[in-house]
């Protein structure tokens, strides 16, 4: 917006300049409206409150303030009473929740426990596999070798001649 009032000629400066006026009042009515609102509605809630407490029971207007004293004691015992009911349905709760959590808790330690002894099986059987594979390697170079060994043998012999036999084709 800066670089816009630094190329736009006087009239358009002047305009950005009101634009930005307008909403700059317009963002500080906003605010005060909403805090306004917000105020109205805690009075509201403050009269209801008032006349609820006005209109509660046996309490009218016209009454001395000792029975007002009375009726407010009554209301704070009733408020006392709500609020033990209400901490005695959270322990409830609480415990229950607690209890679940206990026993997922032990699931949880003995599922661990299982994958722990799978874990330390499948260990002790990699180790006798590779122990397995390096045997199984040995077997197969010490054949290998002997196969090369016989070859060798078998070849050496192919290249000998055969004696002349003693006894030549019976003749029939």
């Amino acid at each position: 917006a800066d670089r816009a009032l630094d190329g736009a000629n006087d009239t358009e400066a002047e305009q950005l300049m009101v634009i930005r006026d307008l909403e700059a009042r317009h963002a500080a009515n906003s605010a005060h409206r909403e805090h306004r609102e917000r105020l109205d509605e805690i009075a509201s809630a403050m009269d209801v409150s008032l006349l609820h407490f006005g209109n509660a029971g046996n309490v009218s207007t016209d009454e001395d303030p000792q029975s007002m004293v009375v009726s407010l004691g009554s209301s704070f015992e009733a408020l006392v009473e709500g609020q033990h009911a209400t901490e005695a349905s959270l322990r409830q709760l609480f415990l229950k929740h607690y209890s679940e959590g206990s026993e997922q808790l032990a699931e949880l330690v003995q599922h661990q426990g299982r994958l722990n002894h799978t874990l330390s099986t499948v260990t002790e059987l990699h180790a006798d596999l590779k122990e397995a594979v390096a045997h199984l390697e040995q077997v197969h170079d010490s054949l290998e070798s002997q196969t090369q060994q016989l070859r060798g043998f078998a070849d050496s012999l192919s290249r000998r001649e055969l004696p002349a036999e003693a006894s030549s084709a019976p003749e029939a």
